[in-house]
């Protein structure tokens, strides 16, 4: 998880690949997977300086990935968080939902504005949606392997996470 600062905005990113969901042995699919998350993580940095809206970073890193081949299948959630009009945008490519918690202790998950995952969305197909943040709320971006749990339903592992916030 990165934290990209290019101007007064925070923007924050949650980042996983899943090219390949077996392996995580094999030195060369490790290190190729690395190259990937650092060339990725590099060209966030880029497109989100020089795009204006979360939708505008995710169609670049669709089209990064498309192009290249790299990236394809990563998730990815990207928040716009701009603290002096305290708002926060979403915009999300196939990760698990951000939790927001609120300054009077309401947690929320952001269903909305979700998409498939980095290089599978066809151009202009991404939403993103824009949410009051004032000041004492949080957000947490998080991997699915802290709510998934085999043999369990995924909505015991959203109540977990959110209950594990009320502490």
């Amino acid at each position: 998880y990165n934290l990209i600062r290019p101007d007064s905005l925070y923007r924050f990113v949650g980042l996983r690949n899943y090219e390949r969901l077996m392996g995580d042995d094999d030195f060369w699919w490790a290190f190729g997977r690395t190259v990937v998350f650092i060339t990725i993580t590099l060209n966030l940095e880029l497109f989100s300086v020089s795009c204006d809206s979360a939708i505008g970073v995710l169609d670049a890193l669709d089209t990064f990935a498309t192009v290249t081949g790299q990236g394809n299948l990563s998730s990815l959630a990207y928040v716009l968080l701009d603290p002096e009009d305290e708002t926060v945008e979403f915009a999300i490519a196939g990760h698990p939902p951000p939790l927001v918690r609120h300054p009077d202790g309401v947690c929320e998950f952001v269903h909305e504005a979700r998409g498939p995952l980095v290089g599978i969305a066809s151009a202009g197909t991404r939403t993103s949606i824009v949410r009051p943040f004032p000041r004492g709320s949080s957000i947490v971006l998080y991997t699915d392997g802290l709510i998934e749990r085999r043999g369990e339903s995924i909505d015991r592992g959203f109540e977990r996470l959110e209950s594990a916030l009320d502490r």
